[in-house]
């Protein structure tokens, strides 16, 4: 009986743990698709709004910091409904008008435009629209973006133009100045050989004339 009971136990732990087994291969199968195709969305939304809004340089990183912050607070706590609540207040919309197309790229991660009374608006992400790791994914890109076109990023690019100009001028002087030094050393190697070669003559000519005095003096001798 025993044996029996232990058996019939087993058995139904096997079948519990296959259809947990079911039901998650099912699950992560019917996630997998729709996350994959909403990064696809997503690197379609971020690269459509950074060509949009290339004219404007780095005044849209505020609106690319607003989103980026959204995004990574909304990834950090997912269950904290505060941040899947967004006011369309002045300061947010302000910040949000430096990049067009934020609103599309919050609607891209889940969000949705809801009216208040008095006419208060906001986005909300709802628990059924909630998709964490595509939330996490939109932070990365948004962070990326708010880093590209940060000013301090574009001055780093100014420097490092500036640095490779200068190192440019500073290689052509110092070419130009041994050329130059080149030129002037070969140009005195010239002159010293020219020199040697008025020399050569005259110490001939001279030692000819003095053993020409020497016969002189021996014929006087005689």
């Amino acid at each position: 009986g025993g044996g029996s009971d232990a058996k019939e136990l087993g058995e139904r732990e096997g079948e519990r743990e296959g259809a947990a087994s079911d039901k998650k291969s099912m699950s992560s199968s019917s996630s997998s698709p729709s996350a994959s195709s909403a990064y696809k969305r997503l690197d379609a939304i971020v690269t459509s709004v950074i060509q949009l809004n290339a004219y404007k340089g780095d005044t849209t990183v505020q609106g690319w910091k607003l989103l980026a912050k959204i995004a990574d607070n909304i990834a950090s706590e997912p269950n904290n409904a505060r941040f899947r609540r967004v006011p369309l207040n002045e300061k947010v919309q302000r910040k949000l008008g430096f990049l067009e197309g934020s609103l599309e790229l919050l609607t891209a991660i889940g969000f949705e435009l809801v009216s208040a009374d008095a006419g208060k608006r906001f986005l909300l992400l709802s628990d059924d629209q909630l998709q964490v790791d595509v939330v996490s994914y939109a932070s990365g890109l948004f962070k990326a973006a708010s880093l590209s076109h940060s000013p301090s990023n574009n001055n780093n690019n100014n420097n490092i133009n500036n640095n490779n100009n200068n190192i440019t001028t500073t290689t052509t002087t110092t070419t130009t100045t041994r050329l130059q030094q080149q030129g002037s050393e070969e140009e005195g190697d010239k002159k010293e050989n020219d020199d040697d070669a008025e020399e050569t003559p005259a110490a001939r000519e001279g030692h000819k004339k003095l053993q020409q005095a020497r016969g002189d003096d021996d014929d006087d001798d005689d």
